[in-house]
């Protein structure tokens, strides 16, 4: 992994006092990609938001405890909005799982820091440079959890609340499939509109709150 030959002992032992900055990059749709080693963690991140937090990412670590009986039946995983990969990272390490793994981002960069971080595990790992939502409109393959975590900086894009991406990601699990949307709501109208939506698609679902995040646990139970 990628903190295995870039950091020293000593570089662990002070990343519990104060984050260690390991590289500061510029891509294509960031103006500055921040990783840095924290706790022991490898961070991604730009100055206003947090994009993955090695494998202590909250927002995925509270999902997968909600369903954690459900995760030794996910032989396919795709991830739209890849990070570092924490949400694939997590089932890895974590409950030891290793399913069939697409993950998806718009930045190579972000890509790049993904794979590098990843390593020689990621034999099962299939990673994809794509608009995401562009991507999920062109699949006919379907998974048995999908993970949604798309953001610049602290804002969501705008179809990622819309029915259009939600009802495609429905049509894209399989029966018994679990999406987890990781939302930023930006007002209570975005809020309540974006949860009728979700109840209109999926028979089934709950949120969970973490800190500025609303995280949506949704489950397929029905051929439509």
């Amino acid at each position: 992994m990628m903190n295995d030959y870039r950091l020293r002992w000593y570089h662990r032992l002070l990343s519990f006092l104060k984050p260690i900055r390991i590289q500061t990059i510029s891509s294509l749709y960031h103006p500055q990609l921040d990783l840095e080693l924290y706790r022991n963690e490898i961070i991604l991140g730009t100055p206003a938001a947090l994009y993955s937090v090695g494998r202590s990412y909250a927002p995925f670590l509270k999902a997968y405890k909600r369903i954690g009986h459900h995760l030794p039946q996910v032989n396919h995983f795709l991830l739209l909005g890849t990070g570092l990969g924490s949400a694939w990272a997590i089932l890895r390490q974590k409950y030891h799982l290793n399913p069939k793994s697409t993950l998806v981002d718009i930045d190579q960069q972000i890509i790049e820091f993904s794979q590098e971080w990843i390593g020689d595990q990621s034999k099962k790992v299939n990673w994809i440079c794509a608009d995401a939502q562009r991507f999920l409109s062109s699949q006919t393959e379907q998974y048995d959890l999908i993970g949604i975590d798309i953001f610049k900086d602290l804002y969501n894009p705008d179809w990622v609340y819309q029915q259009a991406f939600i009802r495609e990601v429905y049509e894209r699990l399989t029966v018994g499939g679990i999406a987890i949307f990781n939302y930023i709501f930006q007002d209570d109208f975005q809020k309540v509109h974006t949860l009728n939506v979700l109840g209109n698609e999926f028979q089934q679902f709950e949120r969970i709150s973490h800190k500025l995040n609303t995280i949506v646990i949704a489950k397929k139970l029905l051929v439509p």
